[in-house]
């Protein structure tokens, strides 16, 4: 009489865990590019706040940070504060960008103010 034939073994729990974690991640990650390609990109909304103020020589450093709550990137987004601008590089959308003004009084209580930004 022939032996019968062995069934085959069966996967290891911990082969299944991951390609179901697998499955997931590529899910979730495709949801999330059909989620981007679908909506419309909202403009950018850009802040400005005083983060730190030092003396500086004749004047006073200002840091200032501009904080970009829309989805896409300004370019060259200009900030004023007691007569002086400034102006950075880029801001990404949901990003921050940090740059410094040198004003003459102390800016302590002032509010900087966004004059502006381009598309890049």
């Amino acid at each position: 009489m022939a032996a019968k034939p062995k069934a085959p073994p069966r996967p290891p729990v911990l082969e299944w865990i991951m390609a179901a974690l697998g499955a997931a991640v590529v899910l979730v990650t495709l949801a999330l590019l059909l989620k981007d390609a679908r909506g419309a990109a909202t403009p950018p909304q850009l802040t400005a706040h005083l983060v730190e103020v030092r003396p500086l020589g004749d004047g006073w450093a200002a840091e200032i940070e501009i904080v970009n709550r829309g989805d896409q990137t300004a370019a060259r987004a200009r900030v004023a504060l007691m007569g002086s601008e400034a102006e950075t590089d880029w801001v990404a959308g949901h990003g921050r960008a940090r740059l410094t003004l040198v004003v003459p009084a102390d800016p302590t209580g002032a509010a900087p103010v966004v004059r502006g930004w381009s598309e890049p």
